[in-house]
């Protein structure tokens, strides 16, 4: 079916092809005739001879009409084919458009907009109530360390402070010492 629509265009532009051809050729061979018929009545006009004077302007009168004719008859053909291709070329393009349009619409439709607003408020839910009890367990930890905490006497605990300070402070002293080393290395490599 569909080469048989294709033959039929191809058959179809060979015909307009031929035709436009037929009529390129026409208008030349009438300009050459007219060019004839000129010198003709030129010719006739000079040597005063009425009748031939009178006979080669009604041929060229023929000639100029038939010549427009075609001229105007080639120009309405050239006109409609771009017309012809520009159509196609439309029918194509909302051919185009029809088809993406309607994958368009198929992605939107497969888009179950509400099962995500459902799978996402079930999901956020999930999330609060993890973070209450995540609060709630935060709160009793902190309550049961508050309730440890009464175990400690004021000396143990300064004691232990103690020891926590001068551990801070060893780090910060080893971490100091590195440092400086490093930078030592760096500007003897520098220099070396």
């Amino acid at each position: 079916m569909k080469k048989d629509k294709e033959m039929l265009e191809v058959e179809q532009k060979v015909k307009v092809k031929k035709s436009m051809d037929e009529l390129s050729i026409f208008i030349d061979d009438a300009e050459k005739k007219k060019q004839e018929l000129l010198v003709k009545a030129k010719k006739a006009k000079v040597a005063g001879d009425a009748r031939n004077y009178k006979l080669a302007c009604m041929g060229l009168n023929n000639v100029l009409t038939n010549k427009n004719k075609a001229e105007q008859m080639l120009l309405t053909m050239d006109i409609v084919s771009s017309m012809k291709d520009i159509s196609k070329m439309t029918v194509g393009f909302l051919d185009c458009m029809q088809t993406m349009c309607t994958e368009l619409g198929s992605i939107a439709k497969n888009n179950k907009f509400g099962k995500v607003v459902k799978g996402f408020n079930k999901a956020m839910a999930a999330v609060e109530f993890q973070n209450q009890g995540l609060d709630a367990l935060m709160e009793d930890t902190g309550a049961s360390m508050d309730a440890f905490d009464v175990g400690f006497s004021s000396d143990v605990q300064r004691e232990i402070d103690a020891m926590v300070d001068n551990e801070i402070a060893t780090n910060e002293s080893s971490f100091d010492d590195a440092l400086e080393e490093k930078i030592k290395k760096l500007k003897n490599g520098i220099k070396g």
